[in-house]
């Protein structure tokens, strides 16, 4: 998956590993047999699954985690998806102080983590497919 993400974008797309440092301009995914998580030092952690979650990898595990870390500075995303994974962990980015954002219901696939997100009061901006992007790179302060 990473070398087919690699080849739509300038950013550098690795499956993550244990104690890696995050680095700008790059995309870390998360290996399915892992639970994953971020350090306020900015290390990934990947561990057992997460057996408070009935997802896992769990997003709501990573987001938290990163929710913690990095509370203002966070820019949470949740886009189209079956089930609640991710819910609890925008909410958690919001409550942080993070911004939030979702797919909107007309571009999205499967209309239902972000969906529950919206209607749970989680997100500060709902977002189309294609708006996402330049949305993500404003409020991370990059220049168009």
């Amino acid at each position: 998956m990473a070398d087919w993400l690699n080849t739509g974008t300038p950013l550098t797309v690795v499956t993550a590993g244990n104690g890696v440092r995050l680095t700008p301009g790059h995309v870390y995914i998360n290996p399915t047999e892992y639970t994953m998580r971020v350090s306020e030092q900015g290390i990934i952690s990947l561990g057992d699954r997460d057996t408070s979650q009935v997802y896992n990898p769990s997003c709501n595990t990573l987001l938290s985690s990163v929710a913690t870390a990095y509370r203002k500075g966070v820019i949470g995303l949740i886009m189209s998806g079956m089930g609640d994974d991710g819910v609890a962990g925008m909410q958690a980015i919001m409550l942080a102080g993070g911004a939030t954002l979702a797919q909107d219901a007309e571009s999205s696939v499967v209309f239902g983590m972000n969906r529950l997100a919206i209607e749970r009061g989680f997100i500060h901006k709902v977002v189309p497919l294609a708006k996402i992007p330049a949305e993500l790179m404003q409020r991370a302060g990059v220049l168009l």
